[in-house]
C-alpha cells in the first residue's frame, strides 16, 4: 500500500472493494493464512517493509504538486516473523485497496527497511510484560449495540485493485472453526451496520469501512 494515499489497511484483499479482517490466531491449528497457503508454520507474526521514494522522484513530485506534502512510503505486510501466532482471515469488510500511482523505478528499493512484529497471545502478556492484559475486545455486535460510529472514508477518484486470487480462497476463522469442530465460533454473527459517519471529500468514495463476522 502507498501512504498517505491509503490511510489504513485492515485485512486481506480478496476481491475488489472487499477484505477479510486480520485476526491473530495460534499457529499449528490451520487457521492462519500462512498455513492455508503454504501448509507450513514457519514464520507467523508480521513483517512490515518500508520503501522510500528516490530523491529525484520526490523532487519531481514536489514540483508537480507545488505544495508541502507528506513523505510517501510503500508498505507491505507478510507473515515472516517467528512467533506462535499468525494472521487468520476474519469477517468481510468493505475496503478499497488502491494501486501504486508511481513508476516502479521511483522507489529506492535499496533503502528499504523492515521491522518484524511478533504477535503475542493475551495469556502470555503478563509473563512477558509483568502487566495484566487488557479487557476482552468487544465484538462488532458489542460495538454497534453501544452506538459507536462506523466510518466511510472519501477522497479523490481511484480505481480499486481486484484483490488476490490466492487470498480469495482463504477460509475465514469462523468457517474453519465450524468445519473442524462442528461448533459455531462465539461472536461470529453478521452485524447490521448503521449509516456510517462520513470522513473526507464526499464527491467520491475511497474506502468504506464496515464490520461483519469472524
Amino acid at each position: 500500500m502507498v501512504a498517505p494515499d491509503q490511510p489504513w489497511l485492515d485485512g486481506f484483499a480478496i476481491e475488489k472493494g472487499i477484505i477479510r479482517q486480520f485476526v491473530a490466531m495460534p499457529l499449528g491449528e490451520g487457521y492462519t493464512a500462512e498455513e492455508q497457503l503454504s501448509g507450513e508454520t514457519e514464520w507467523g507474526g508480521v513483517q512490515i517493509a518500508v520503501t522510500p521514494l528516490k530523491a529525484e522522484a520526490w523532487e519531481r513530485l514536489k514540483a508537480e504538486r507545488q505544495s508541502v506534502m507528506n513523505v510517501s512510503a510503500s508498505l507491505s505486510a507478510d507473515m515472516v516473523c517467528e512467533s506462535s501466532m499468525g494472521l487468520g482471515a476474519g469477517g468481510q469488510m468493505r475496503q478499497h485497496i488502491y494501486p501504486d500511482p508511481y513508476n516502479a523505478d521511483d522507489w529506492d528499493v535499496d533503502a528499504t527497511d523492515r521491522v518484524f512484529v511478533t504477535l503475542c497471545h493475551a495469556r502470555d502478556w503478563k509473563k512477558i510484560t509483568g502487566e495484566a492484559p487488557g479487557n476482552f475486545p468487544p465484538s462488532a455486535e458489542d460495538y454497534s449495540s453501544a452506538g459507536m460510529p462506523w466510518f466511510a472514508y472519501y477522497g479523490a477518484d481511484q480505481q480499486a485493485l481486484a484483490g488476490s486470487e490466492k487470498l480469495r480462497g482463504l477460509k475465514s476463522v469462523g468457517d474453519f472453526h465450524k468445519e473442524t469442530t462442528g461448533v459455531v465460533l462465539p461472536d461470529s454473527q453478521d452485524v447490521v451496520v448503521p449509516s456510517p459517519t462520513s470522513l473526507g471529500d464526499r464527491q467520491s468514495p475511497r474506502i468504506v469501512h464496515s464490520g461483519s463476522h469472524f
